[in-house]
């Protein structure tokens, strides 16, 4: 038996109703806490199932278990949790819910932190876990992302959001204090709890770890009052919660915070309804409307206008009962890309959603769509919209019928090439072809289809582009990586002259189709799985969505499959089969997986065994050992000239200058450049060596002479006969070398930094600043050549007609307007946030509203971090982070804005505008990296601290040109006295001597 203690610290109140197999589960949860001074009360809500028996057997195998059975079904939460505070004896009390799970230490602690805050309750994240997957996500983690105390709800009326009553601690002194009771005749008494709860508190407190695991049931069957969104009376309890939760703020005095719990209500209980519309039939909209529209007429105009467009034109077309209209606009809700209507009609100077104008001004403000700017998007950011319309499977091959909606009309007169992508962001497992061509539409643009599956109509010359193709999928072919287990996006990828635009593919709600035939082995250059001969159907199941034909037709053609006609009604698959369904994680997109236990491997080919052992056995150590080999028994090649710049990533920086200097020439020298994996960013008439091989190390131990930009590998020694001219990447601002942080904290990794620095032969160096800033903290003794950047020669020469074709040819690419005017907004990394998209500080939807539309935004950013343009600012902002040659973006540009970036001293030779954008200046010069000198002294533009500062200095550029003249002639003189056109020139002659003369 545990230990008997007087009084326990905790109660922990374990409702349930009918859930015998998962009360035990629950209640283990109490028992297995690290706080064992608790006392478990099981209230059992009138159950008819065997919970009175489980829960007996619970209180006689540990005495902190009580158990108390209500004498007749109260229908909701409310009366089994006010009885369990009734019977609780702790001076702190939770909730449980039979069908959930408390983690290990919750209750400790929680109690530790409400005894440190001395806090009226404490409540902490939320952990979601999808039972039939494993899958584990966080309830609003952003309101759990500090550790802090709030005094009253008014200082962070955003914690709202946090309506549940079950991941809390109370102090019960407080809940007898104020009287706070659960309502006992509604569902959804979590709402109204929650809201009286934060209005009487003066003080709460918040912790970022999981203190409750909401188990989510893998089978409709047992979800809970929560999750049976598809009951009307469902939604009409919801509706009732608010309400009493409208009548709380009144009686607590607190109507100043209703538009903030209308705000709530809106974007989160009404937007889960909103969600599931595609799932619903019209009556049952019509239904719906009738239930939640009265009451959303009641709320708070600023809540309504702080929803996003998508929910805002979503409740206007449920307001108007066009049920299969609002269908179409809740998918636009789910995930991360914005999915535009099918169509649009424009009217007063206004675009609209849907066919015809709104009637009337309402309908002018929540259907008005002209902020997505459709027509003005180039195509890499035009908002498509790619329905899947037919699947038929017959054979070995799977044919999927691909729609395309252009509202915007941005493929008018083009000829994009397409492809169905199956892959997520860094692995593409197939790419396959098709051709959609115009298709045949209905008057409303739809693309309605009958019977047949032929299309009806003519269509509308003032509707959308519509396409249609039908991409085929041949399974033996389609080889599948053995390690790829989770569902793969199937993306819609349209490519013209190198732009592509990549949309999610949808699907019917609740698509679950299983192919028969199975899909090649994940053995790289293998020849794939079984051929037609072993496949004869396939098997599927299809939601409402596909039945009803909102998105189309789905089924089988000429096969010996079978249909269902319920979501996940069981389909059988065997090994390596294609699975294709909507996902769950971000609704009405389609994805991809394999099904079934990995199929047995073939013996690869002697190539390919080959291939495979040099690449195991092409590691660094291997690599210097071979390198050390063969520079012990090969002599150096005094003609042959090992290129590099950015690792290997590109071919550009001042490598790529001094290497076009060198072929203008015409020497007898040979240039080998290496690459890092992507050979398609080179030109073609270029020899290439693939970076970390042994044929890399090979060259490197045979060339007489390096060009490098960052720093060759580590594990090379420089021969006797070789030169070295380390070339580097730009002028210096931050610290750099051996000042670094990791240089100064790691010795060991300081020590192969000075190692390798002691390689080079000659350090150019484009000014005195570099040479005391650089040379001198990375330890280089050896001979400084100044002769200015060679890659900055077209930068001073920008006027020329070769530079300015160029120029025009960025414009081309990234289909700027003429009469535009361009932003190049290029900052640096973020030490500490690589790769997390850190550095793009700007507030571009911010700078969107802010600026004139004769601006275009081309964001460069760092290739140790990530950019993405979000939806729908395409039509102002160009991705320009992998475009090849950062030069040419210069070139194309009429002013620079970045932050620390030694694109700054570069830019400079072309003489335009320099702004800087630094919200982050203190912080980056102190407890980041550290700088060289102070920006706000040397800086030849404003420094600039938030998104008003940035529009009023780009409006005002001459204003702000003429005022810093004499700043930027001074900064142009310090650091680009060099530049003047000849550098490349000046470098050949200095690094390759006689070899060039």
């Amino acid at each position: 038996m545990t230990q008997r203690f007087t009084v326990p610290d905790v109660s922990v109140i374990v409702i349930t109703y009918d859930d015998a197999p998962r009360l035990p589960r629950a209640v283990r949860s109490v028992l297995g806490q690290t706080l064992k001074n608790l006392e478990v009360i099981i209230v059992d809500d009138c159950s008819g199932d065997d919970t009175p028996a489980v829960a007996r057997a619970l209180t006689e195998q540990d005495d902190r278990v009580r158990y108390v059975r209500l004498p007749a079904n109260s229908g909701g939460c409310g009366a089994p949790r006010n009885t369990g505070m009734d019977a609780a004896r702790a001076p702190f009390l939770m909730f449980l819910d039979s069908d959930d799970e408390l983690p290990r230490h919750a209750c400790k602690s929680l109690l530790l932190e409400a005894e440190r805050t001395d806090a009226d309750f404490v409540m902490g994240t939320v952990e979601r876990v999808d039972e039939a997957t494993g899958a584990v996500t966080l309830w609003y983690p952003q309101l759990f992302a500090e550790r802090r105390t709030v005094e009253g709800i008014r200082a962070e009326p955003e914690l709202l959001f946090n309506c549940l009553a079950t991941n809390k601690l109370y102090r019960r002194s407080f809940l007898d204090a104020t009287g706070i009771r659960f309502h006992e005749d509604i569902h959804h008494e979590d709402i109204v709890w929650s809201t009286e709860l934060f209005c009487r508190s003066k003080l709460f407190a918040l912790v970022p770890w999981p203190v409750y695991r909401w188990l989510l049931a893998a089978t409709p069957a047992t979800r809970s009052i929560s999750s049976r969104r598809h009951e009307l009376e469902n939604v009409r309890q919801r509706v009732t919660a608010a309400e009493l939760s409208d009548r709380v703020l009144a009686e607590t005095h607190s109507l100043d915070l209703k538009q903030d719990k209308d705000f709530r209500f809106l974007s989160h209980d009404l937007r889960l309804y909103l969600g599931d519309l595609p799932l619903r039939d019209p009556r049952w909209i019509d239904e719906f409307a009738g239930i939640v529209i009265p009451y959303v007429d009641t709320l708070e105009p600023g809540a309504i206008r702080r929803l996003s467009r998508a929910e805002r034109v979503c409740i206007q077309l449920v307001r108007e009962r066009r049920g299969a209209d609002a269908a179409l606009a809740a998918v636009e809700l789910g995930g991360a890309s914005s999915i535009p209507p099918r169509q649009v009609v424009a009217h007063g100077g206004r675009v609209f959603w849907g066919a015809t104008p709104p009637v009337d001004e309402r309908g002018r403000s929540e259907l008005d769509v002209t902020e997505l700017h459709l027509a003005e998007q180039p195509l890499t950011g035009a908002l498509l919209r790619h329905e899947l319309v037919d699947l038929q499977a017959s054979g070995d091959r799977v044919d999927l019928t691909v729609r395309t909606y252009d509202p915007g009309r941005v493929l008018d007169g083009r000829a994009p090439s397409a492809s169905l992508r199956l892959g997520g962001r860094r692995r593409t497992i197939a790419s396959i072809p098709f051709a959609p061509v115009p298709a045949a539409t209905g008057p409303d643009g739809t693309g309605s289809m009958d019977g047949t599956g032929s299309p009806e109509g003519t269509g509308s010359p003032d509707g959308p582009v519509v396409l249609e193709g039908t991409v085929s999928i041949a399974l033996s072919d389609l080889v599948w990586p053995d390690g790829v287990v989770r569902p793969q996006a199937v993306m819609v990828v349209l490519s013209e002259g190198g732009r592509h635009n990549v949309r999610p593919l949808l699907a019917s709600p609740g698509l679950s189709f299983t192919s028969v035939g199975e899909v090649g082995s994940g053995v790289p250059g293998g020849s794939g799985g079984s051929r037609a001969s072993r496949v004869s159907g396939t098997s599927w199941s299809l939601g409402r969505f596909g039945r009803f034909g909102r998105f189309g037709r789905l089924g089988t053609s000429g096969t010996s499959g079978t249909s269902g006609a319920s979501v996940g009604s069981g389909v059988s698959g065997g090994p390596g089969r294609l699975v294709l369904e909507s996902s769950p994680d971000a609704p009405f997109r389609l994805t991809a997986r394999r099904l079934g236990p990995v199929p047995r491997r073939r013996f690869p080919r002697p190539a390919e065994l080959w291939r495979s052992l040099l690449a195991d056995l092409a590691t660094l150590r291997n690599l210097g050992r071979f390198y050390r080999l063969v520079s012990a028994v090969v002599p150096v090649n005094r003609r042959l000239v090992l290129f590099e710049s950015a690792e290997g990533s590109d071919y550009t920086g001042n490598p790529r200058y001094i290497h076009e200097e060198l072929q203008r020439r015409a020497t007898e020298l040979r240039a080998v450049w290496s690459h890092a994996g992507v050979p398609e960013r080179f030109p073609e008439d270029v020899d290439l060596v693939r970076r970390d091989t042994f044929r890399y190390a090979w060259t490197l131990a045979r060339a007489g002479y390096w060009v490098d930009s960052h720093n060759l590998p580590y594990c090379y020694r420089k021969r006797r006969g070789t030169r070295y001219l380390q070339t580097w990447h730009g002028q210096v601002f931050k610290k750099m070398g051996l000042e670094e942080p990791r240089h100064r904290t790691q010795p060991a990794l300081a020590r192969r930094y000075a190692e390798a620095v002691a390689r080079w032969d000659v350090l150019l160096t484009p000014s005195r600043d570099f040479q005391r800033d650089f040379a001198r903290a990375s330890g280089f003794d050896g001979e400084p050549l100044h002769a200015g950047y060679p890659r900055n020669d077209v930068l001073v020469r920008h006027a020329e007609p070769a530079q300015r074709e160029r120029a025009r040819l960025v414009r081309e690419f990234f289909e700027i307007p003429a009469g535009r005017r361009v932003v190049l907004y290029a900052p640096t990394y973020r030490d500490g946030g690589r790769f997390s998209g850190d550095s793009i500080r700007l507030d571009l939807p911010a700078l969107a509203e802010a600026l004139p539309p004769d601006w275009v935004i081309l964001v460069r950013a760092h290739r140790y971090d990530r950019f993405s343009v979000p939806d729908p600012l395409g039509f102002l902002v160009r991705d320009a982070s992998a475009y090849p040659e950062v030069n040419d973006l210069m070139l194309a540009s009429d002013v620079l804005v970045t932050d620390y970036s030694s694109i700054m001293f570069d830019y400079a030779c072309l003489g335009r505008p320099i702004l800087y954008y630094v919200d982050d200046h203190e912080s980056y010069a102190s407890a980041q990296r550290g700088v060289c000198f102070d920006l706000a002294e040397v800086a030849p533009g404003p420094l600039l601290r938030d998104t008003g500062e940035l529009a009023g200095a780009l409006a005002g550029l001459d204003e702000v040109t003429q005022t810093c003249a004499e700043r930027y002639a001074r900064f142009r003189e310090r650091w680009c006295g060099l530049d003047d056109g000849q550098s490349a020139a000046r470098v050949v002659d200095a690094f390759f001597g006689e070899a060039v003369r």
